[in-house]
């Protein structure tokens, strides 16, 4: 599952026909029954749909999850429009939270959610099998100020380029209350010291805070640590998310991943999921040369976009 916005530029359509395409080219020979679906607003219009749906996607029309009247708690209402227009647009937190629309899809037994600039390289069937964990995804550690302690956080926000959910409607509604409740400030959601970041207003900090709620409750704590290979974060017990190895998924260009690369710890060869943020600019955009990992992802994705 991905989201689009309205009306969509013709380097984000390109981004998600790659997208969808190396999707079920990873995926052919798995025995998993693979939908590429894209969730857009009900006041997409038919020319729009038409352009998704030649993208390679079954197209979803969905209300907002949450519309801007809705958010309480005068600063998270404040940051929730920040950057829209009268109607949301992609650079806003209100048509970002399309994304949560993955948990509550109760009909499938695994939502992947992905951004449109992220490339499948390889299949990731592991990720699908049932699990004791809800979610899996990757937290995105430079966004917890690159701290590894429990100083500036309990959980670090995670990223949400990939991530993979088992949909519960329980969950669904409880994030939607969350978000409308708008408790959330510097001291993360309900001052639980989670969820304060660059997207923690919707699911960059929603999903690390219920799925991680109960451990808060407890009591219990985490070790943090970069999650590349030898050197992963330990999650409390009671959490319901699995921590994913930032070397193989939602792969981004950081220098502690250049350093395992130096070391040997981790190779590009590993790369399951990429994802084009971080030090590598999108791949429809031109760009000077960079490091060789972006340029290798740059090169595949264009490779894959050809074929």
């Amino acid at each position: 599952l991905t989201a689009a916005m309205s009306k969509s530029s013709p380097g984000f359509i390109d981004g998600l026909a790659v997208l969808a395409y190396s999707a079920r080219r990873a995926f052919a020979k798995s025995a998993h029954t693979l939908d590429m679906l894209v969730v857009t607003p009900n006041s997409t219009d038919e020319d729009e749909a038409a352009r998704l749906a030649n993208a390679g996607y079954t197209v979803v029309l969905v209300p907002l999850p949450v519309p801007r009247g809705r958010v309480h708690g005068d600063f998270a209402q404040k940051e929730f429009v920040r950057g829209c227009q009268a109607t949301a647009d992609v650079a806003c937190f209100e048509s970002n939270a399309l994304q949560l629309w993955g948990v509550g899809l109760a009909q499938y037994s695994r939502v992947v959610v992905l951004d449109a600039d992220v490339l499948v390289i390889r299949e990731f069937s592991a990720l699908l099998k049932h699990s004791v964990h809800s979610l899996l995804a990757t937290f995105d550690h430079e966004l917890d100020w690159h701290s590894f302690t429990t100083e500036l956080s309990n959980v670090p926000v995670v990223n949400s380029g990939f991530w993979v959910v088992a949909p519960n409607c329980t969950d669904f509604r409880q994030m939607i209350a969350l978000l409308e409740e708008g408790d959330w400030d510097g001291g993360g959601w309900r001052r639980s010291r989670v969820g304060w970041g660059y997207g923690g207003l919707v699911q960059q900090g929603i999903l690390p805070y219920h799925y991680h709620k109960d451990a808060l409750a407890a009591g219990e704590a985490m070790v943090k640590a970069p999650d590349l290979p030898g050197n992963m974060t330990v999650s409390p017990p009671s959490a319901r998310m699995k921590v994913l190895d930032r070397s193989v998924y939602d792969v981004i260009d950081t220098p502690d991943l250049q350093a395992a690369y130096t070391s040997g710890a981790a190779s590009i060869d590993d790369v399951r999921v990429f994802h084009f943020t971080g030090g590598c600019v999108k791949p429809w955009m031109c760009d000077a040369p960079r490091t060789t990992l972006c340029n290798t992802m740059r090169d595949r994705w264009w490779e894959i976009r050809a074929e």
